[in-house]
């Protein structure tokens, strides 16, 4: 890793690590913490194969009754 990569890296973490004990501070962290939670749950969901199968079926039905 270059330098400069590395000194990116460490503002990165800093700041991550800064908004982690302001954010337990302030009380925000457990409710930043089920939101991400919420959010990764979403984007596991809407990558998975049955999801995409279940998408497919709901535009098939969307278009047969648009048909109708």
């Amino acid at each position: 890793m270059s330098h400069d990569h590395a000194d990116t890296a460490k503002h990165i973490a800093d700041f991550l690590s800064l908004s982690v004990v302001v954010g337990v501070l302030v009380d925000w962290l457990p409710t930043l913490a089920s939101l991400l939670s919420v959010i990764w749950f979403c984007i596991q969901i809407s990558q998975s194969q049955r999801f995409a199968q279940f998408m497919a079926v709901c535009g098939r039905a969307w278009r047969w009754l648009r048909g109708h």
